[in-house]
């Protein structure tokens, strides 16, 4: 891992802790934070995945690298973070029943543990739930907007019930949630994240129905990534690169666009990759 990055809202979350007298579980959830995401990272290593930065947010993080996970990859990378949490709240809830007295010294550890299970297996947007509904997915990208659209809708449920907290017990766990869905749900991962979901576009095809061919023009000095978003799992492709006179340049086939999605940088232009293929 090349750089690990902390999210101005955990800074944000951290120094809202402090000042609550509550650097105990900013210690641990830092600690527990880091280790749901070093776990991702290692199984994502583990499957041949080469992964260069970290951005850690309250509620895990994000794990950024230059290649598009598998289905069954991007599952099992998903769900490492949550199982991992839940082994750790296991664990220390077995050692006091060993242990009795540690019990006021581990409550945090496992109650930080479980949260960061429970909350990551929401099927919100961008929680590993999510992730993992979505690596299950055939039609990724109407998944992918559908969880997007739960998560900004799941950021305002967090934020009602923090409200309703202010006329009880405060509980500014929630305020912290809502706001960080709302953020992830739009934030700069979303262009990310739909690329990747189209970068897979050729093994979704279903060739047990019937599939449409569909012919696309666009300018040769456009960027990868607005030429990725014009594809879907429901037609057969043929695009014809023009340039600025409408004058074609040269025609794709659905097997050259499948060579386009594995390129890594996808905000190169269409002109400098088709010359590297």
């Amino acid at each position: 891992m090349k750089k690990v990055i902390l999210h101005p809202l955990s800074i944000i979350v951290i120094v809202i802790l402090i000042f609550l007298s509550k650097i105990d579980l900013v210690i641990y959830s830092l600690i527990f934070v880091i280790l749901h995401e070093y776990t991702h990272y290692l199984v994502a290593k583990a499957y041949g995945y080469h992964l260069n930065k970290m951005y850690l947010m309250p509620y895990g993080g994000v794990i950024v690298g230059e290649e598009t996970w598998q289905n069954t990859d991007a599952f099992f990378i998903a769900i490492a973070g949550p199982i991992f949490n839940i082994v750790i709240t296991i664990i220390v809830v077995a050692l006091w029943w060993i242990f009795p007295s540690i019990y006021c010294i581990t409550y945090n550890i496992a109650k930080i543990n479980l949260v960061l299970a429970l909350t990551n297996l929401l099927p919100f947007y961008p929680l590993d739930g999510a992730r993992i509904i979505l690596s299950l997915s055939k039609n990724k990208i109407k998944t992918l907007k559908l969880l997007k659209t739960l998560g900004i809708l799941g950021s305002l449920i967090f934020i009602v019930l923090f409200i309703i907290t202010i006329f009880y017990k405060i509980n500014i766990t929630l305020a912290i949630m809502g706001i960080c869905l709302f953020v992830g749900a739009t934030s700069q991962f979303k262009n990310a994240t739909l690329i990747q979901a189209v970068t897979n576009i050729d093994l979704l095809k279903d060739y047990s129905r019937a599939l449409q061919r569909k012919e696309l023009l666009i300018y040769i000095n456009s960027p990868l990534y607005k030429l990725l978003r014009s594809l879907d799992d429901k037609h057969i492709f043929t695009v014809e690169l023009v340039d600025s006179n409408g004058k074609t340049v040269c025609i794709l086939e659905n097997e050259d666009l499948i060579k386009l999605c594995s390129y890594p940088d996808k905000k190169a232009l269409l002109s400098t990759i088709i010359k590297l293929f």
